[in-house]
């Protein structure tokens, strides 16, 4: 009938735009999928009727329709994660060095400050061992 080719023809146009963009179209490939799928499973309800279709038409049809709905499910699209990982690791990786140097600076400004008293306590002890020299 009319419809049946329509909807054919409507099937057509979404497997084309899921070949051009597949990620694009995610719903027409899940469609697609769905349909081969049915297909196959009217077969199933076909032979087990009894109807009077020939096995040789029928065989066919069904492995076409398992092939193709096996093939869209084993090459579904799906968004490359590989760059956001990446994305993610050289953020991770330029917190760490970031926070990493501000532990080295913070850890030179104590070994400094460190420096600085010793000195100061040195020269105050320093200046009390000559008073007390002095004085005796």
């Amino acid at each position: 009938s009319i419809a049946v080719g329509i909807c054919m023809l409507v099937f057509a146009v979404g497997a084309f735009l899921a070949l051009i963009s597949p990620l694009k179209y995610v719903g027409v490939v899940a469609m697609l999928v769905l349909l081969h799928f049915f297909i196959f499973i009217a077969d199933i309800l076909v032979l087990s009727k009894g109807f009077d279709v020939p096995l040789k038409y029928l065989i066919p049809e069904m492995v076409y329709s398992l092939l193709v709905c096996t093939l869209l499910v084993r090459f579904y699209p799906s968004a490359d994660k590989s760059a956001e990982i990446s994305e993610t690791a050289n953020e991770l990786v330029d917190a760490f060095q970031s926070q990493l140097k501000k532990k080295t600076k913070e850890e030179e400004v104590a070994k400094r400050n460190e420096e600085k008293e010793r000195e100061k306590i040195k020269k105050e002890l320093k200046k009390e061992l000559k008073n007390e020299g002095e004085n005796s």
